[in-house]
């Protein structure tokens, strides 16, 4: 027994939507992926390729072409896309995570009860990377004075 048409093919109608499209104007080709439901029920995806022929009044008559299931590939795209949400997913969590220990530890730096500078050797010259609120205030400086090496995320007081 076999199966009617529309049953085997997807309900969207894509893959024979565009097949009669190249049909009906003129188009040379055409390229689409199409879902189509196996006899088991389960839906299969395909990627059918083809050109129609026409005769000299310019008609179709037949359309040639190939059809490919590509049913594995769709399902490891969407594997690979799930993967990838995830991933975005653990990257956004992490990186608040870090940017949330970076302020803590910006804040444990600037009130500690002690005074702390980093300097690096910058062209031959020992140059302020870094230094907290007590040092500033303790000597008497202002960030904006101090020359730092390097941007940091820090508000001048």
């Amino acid at each position: 027994m076999t199966a009617p048409t529309a049953e085997i093919l997807s309900p969207d109608g894509t893959g024979l939507a565009r097949a009669a499209a190249l049909l009906a104007d003129e188009r040379p080709t055409y390229d689409v992926e199409h879902r189509m439901t196996h006899k088991d029920g389960s839906t299969r995806w395909f990627l059918s390729r083809g050109a129609a022929t026409r005769n000299a009044a310019g008609d179709p008559e037949r359309i040639v072409g190939t059809t490919t299931d590509i049913t594995d590939q769709k399902a490891a795209q969407a594997s690979l896309a799930a993967a990838l949400n995830e991933l975005e997913r653990v990257v956004r969590d992490r990186t608040t995570q870090l940017d949330e220990a970076g302020r803590r530890y910006r804040d444990l730096f600037d009130r500690a009860p002690v005074m702390y500078v980093t300097i690096r050797r910058r062209h031959g010259q020992p140059t302020v990377e870094d230094c907290n609120e007590l040092f500033l205030r303790l000597l008497g400086y202002v960030l904006s004075l101090i020359h730092i090496s390097e941007p940091t995320r820090r508000t001048p007081i």
